[in-house]
Formats: C-alpha cells, structure tokens, sequence
C-alpha cells in the first residue's frame, strides 16, 4: 500500500521522498499495473555504504593496522564509512571504537531498533548489525563483530554476504534516523 507520509508521485510521475521509509507505488500503464518498492533513506546513510564499499574494495583486511591507510577491520570499516564521526560512534577521531564498544555507545544515544536479528524488509541503507561470540570474551555483550546493512538483502562484508537474521545478533542499531 502507498503510504504518502514516505512518498508522493506527481502527475508527471516525479517520486518525492517525505520521510524514511518503505512504500510501495502502483503505476498503471495502457492497462497494467506495476507495483515498485520505494525506500527512503537519509543521504548520509547512502553515503556511509558507498564509503564503506570503498574502502572495502580498496584496501585489505587486518585488526593489527585497522586505522592505517590501505586496511581495515569490522569496525574501523564502519567509523570510517560514517566518517570517522565521534558523537555518532563513539572512539576518538583518529582511533575507532571496537564494535563492542560502538554498540555500547549506540545504546546510550538511543539508536538502538532491536535486541535480535531481524528481516531484511525491516533494515535500512547504513543500520549496524552486531554480532556476539559463543562464549564471554569480556567485551559488551561479549560482541565481536559489526556490519553494516548494506540494503537489497545484503550487508557490507568483502565479498558482499547476504543478511539473514542469525541467533547471533545481539543487537541493531539504526545510527542516522
């Protein structure tokens, strides 16, 4: 169904985005329907995922010299991708928090929308999607790992890994509402 708080359609057929969100728009043409999806995410959570894809594709996986140029981990991926943004993730802005220490920060700042994975249709562009370990490695909520949902089902790993809502996931925070 068309929701017009998320979208509007203009005789001509212009999409307006109003508001975050996900609605379907109905197009009838010499007598058939078509029905598209349409999302609406903040520019800077569209932003995020193509610096994160970026950086992804450009440099090279290693936790020992994640904040150095040409590398990245989980978590710096992710700092970086937002723009090394301190109030928004937590750390500080040459050094990235861990994914535990993010997410506890996150939960502090009131970005969080679950407490366990969800379906893909209730993730956006840019929500963060933390992952805990089997066993207590003495971080927050013993997590271990970030990712970015990087929206048509997938989420922002190297190489692009399809999302499913894992028993792992401990949390999902949306950081750009």
């Amino acid at each position: 169904s068309w929701k017009k708080s998320i979208a509007t359609v203009s005789d001509t057929g212009v999409v307006t985005a109003k508001k975050c969100g996900i609605t379907n728009i109905t197009v009838r043409v010499d007598g058939n329907s078509f029905v598209f999806q349409v999302e609406v995410v903040p520019q800077r959570a569209i932003d995020a995922r193509g610096n994160g894809y970026n950086i992804m594709y450009s440099s090279s996986y290693s936790q020992a010299r994640r904040m150095s140029v040409g590398y990245y981990d989980c978590s710096s991926l992710v700092f970086r991708a937002y723009g090394c943004d301190t109030g928004l993730l937590g750390g500080i802005p040459t050094w990235a928090p861990t994914a535990a220490s993010m997410a506890s920060h996150l939960e502090r700042t009131g970005k969080v929308i679950s407490y366990h994975g969800l379906s893909a249709s209730q993730l956006r562009i840019g929500d963060l999607i933390f992952y805990s370990a089997p066993y207590n490695n003495g971080r927050y909520k013993n997590i271990y790992h970030v990712s970015m949902y990087y929206g048509g089902g997938y989420r922002l790993e190297k190489p692009l890994r399809y999302y499913y809502p894992e028993g792992n996931i401990v949390m999902i925070a949306r950081p750009i509402k």
